[in-house]
């Protein structure tokens, strides 16, 4: 799992890649690595493609390009979608700022 933290940790301010919300998600709900791959309900080295991954564009495909890691990756559809939405909020926002 180190290598899984150490890539996310690495690539997360590269907001073309899904590190950056793995990255979000890591810090919003103060969780280890290992906690992430349950939510997803992924091995832990799948998270390591996962970071990697291009981030879905907003627009008219991008829940059928969440579907489509999803899928390939074998994730949680539900799980990935929130944690996609969840990392295009402000976080300060929780916090009344």
């Amino acid at each position: 799992m180190q290598t899984a933290t150490y890539l996310i940790t690495a690539m997360r301010d590269r907001p073309d890649r899904m590190a950056s919300a793995l990255w979000a998600w890591l810090q919003r709900h103060n969780k280890t690595s290992e906690q992430l791959a349950e939510f997803l309900g992924c091995a832990p080295a799948t998270l390591e493609r996962l970071a990697m991954a291009a981030r879905p564009h907003p627009g008219d495909d991008w829940e059928v390009d969440v579907e489509i890691i999803a899928i390939s990756l074998r994730l949680r559809h539900a799980a990935l979608r929130l944690l996609l939405e969840e990392a295009e909020q402000p976080f300060e926002r929780e916090f009344g700022g």
